[in-house]
Parts: structure tokens; C-alpha cells; sequence
């Protein structure tokens, strides 16, 4: 999960991914990558303090929300990568239907599902039937397939379709499940809501993704590790390899 201009979501979308329910013997690791945003950075404290399965980085410069997912990815240690944005809710069942998904088909490599469209306050504007195009938030994709394409290209938006497309060149099996499992909300501003600079081959979106390339070069390291211990004890730092 990157995390970015998203403090007024961030708790609600990190505990939809936390009270998920899963096999025993499957255990959840919520990684939070902090974009150089001091106010989600506050929440994201809170949220490490209270549950040790959250691991919380920081990156040091604002380097974009791929970049941060790339970051996120060397830190995960699991099998399987859940995607969820930090504005967006899992449903309840989400993991334990893509699991039971991968389980009834080994050769699966990634799946996704349908997706209900929400307002800021999650109330359903639309149920998305979108096969071809699964929303990010929907993801759950074999952890050796991220290492195999080399993860997100570190653009300013796009990446997830650009990553999609390459996984299907690669003919690597995909399922969209035909069931909502995630609430996305589409808000002004953010990287799918409808903002023309998003749209792909704008000049806008060029642009950006351009600038975006060259502030990541430049912060080439710049991300830490943030090791909280739940209160009284005190907050260890360390920095990323």
C-alpha cells in the first residue's frame, strides 16, 4: 500500500486489509509505504503501533506512487501481493476468495474482480463490471511474477495498466473474479479520478511521467524503515537497504 494525500482514508483502508480472515496457517503482512507525507505518516505510526503485522517505510523524498510500491515489494516476504490503494476498502472474503481462487488452479498467476464505485463516504455510486481492465485495488498477483517483470515502471500513473499488459504478454494466467470485492472511490485529484492528466497518451500524463522518472533517479535509497514497537516502548529507526 502506498500511501499519499490519504490520511483522511488511510486507518479505514489499512483495518479493511487487518480484519481480513484467512487459514491459520496463512498469516497477513500490511506494508505501508509512506510518499513523503508527514500527515500519513502520523496515522501510519498509529496503525504500526497497534499491530505488529504492519510494516511501515518511509521514503525521504516524494518520489511517486510506483516507485513506493517498488519499494513496498522488496520488503514483502509472502508468496502472494495483495494491491490495495490507500483510499480504497477491502471487501470482507476479499484474501480468502483469491486464495481459494489460486488454490483450484495452480496455474493461476494473478487475480482481480469486480468492483463497486464509491463516494468519499462509500456509498455505492455503481457496480463496475470490468473484466479486461481490473482496478489495482482488486489485485492479487504471485509474488514471482513481480520479480520476473521487474515490478511497476516507475511513472507518474499508468503503471498498474502498463504492468497488467505486460503480465498477459508474458501469457501468464489471469482470473477477474465476477464479484465485487473492493470499494474504489474515484475522487478528484487522484490518480483514477478522472483527472485529464491521467489519461493515457495525454501530454499531460507524458509529462508527468517524465518528471516523475527523474525525481525517482534522484532518490535513488532515499527510503527508511520505521520499526515501532507498541507503547511505552521506544520507536527504533533503521534505515533501507
Amino acid at each position: 500500500m502506498s500511501a499519499y494525500k490519504t490520511s483522511k482514508y488511510l486507518a479505514e483502508s489499512a483495518g479493511s486489509v487487518l480484519g481480513q480472515r484467512l487459514r491459520p496457517a496463512v498469516s497477513i503482512e500490511l506494508i505501508i509505504g509512506v510518499d513523503h507525507d508527514p500527515q500519513c505518516l502520523d496515522v501510519a505510526r498509529e496503525i504500526a503501533r497497534r499491530d505488529p503485522r504492519v510494516t511501515l517505510l518511509w521514503m525521504k523524498k516524494n518520489v511517486g506512487t510506483y516507485r513506493t510500491m517498488n519499494t513496498c515489494l522488496t520488503y514483502a516476504r509472502g508468496a502472494y501481493i495483495s494491491v490495495l490503494d490507500s483510499d480504497d476498502v477491502s471487501l470482507p472474503g476479499r484474501f480468502m476468495t483469491a486464495m481459494r481462487a489460486f488454490a483450484e488452479d495452480p496455474d493461476l498467476k494473478m487475480v482481480g474482480s469486480w468492483f463497486y464505485d464509491v463516494d468519499e463516504a462509500l456509498r455505492i455510486r455503481k457496480l463496475m463490471k470490468m473484466t479486461n481492465v481490473m482496478t489495482h485495488s482488486s489485485w492479487t498477483v504471485k509474488k514471482s511474477v513481480y520479480d520476473e517483470l521487474g515490478g511497476y515502471k516507475e511513472l507518474r500513473c499508468g503503471a498498474d495498466y502498463d504492468f497488467l499488459v505486460r503480465v498477459r504478454k508474458n501469457n501468464h494466467k489471469v482470473l477477474c473474479m465476477q464479484e465485487p470485492c473492493v470499494k474504489h472511490r474515484g475522487r478528484p485529484g487522484s490518480l483514477s479520478g478522472g483527472n485529464p492528466a491521467t489519461r493515457r497518451n495525454s501530454p499531460e500524463r507524458n509529462r508527468a511521467n517524465a518528471e516523475t522518472k527523474r525525481e525517482a533517479d534522484a532518490a535513488e535509497g532515499e527510503a527508511t524503515r520505521l520499526t515501532l514497537r507498541p507503547a511505552p516502548h521506544r520507536v527504533e529507526v533503521r534505515a533501507a537497504p
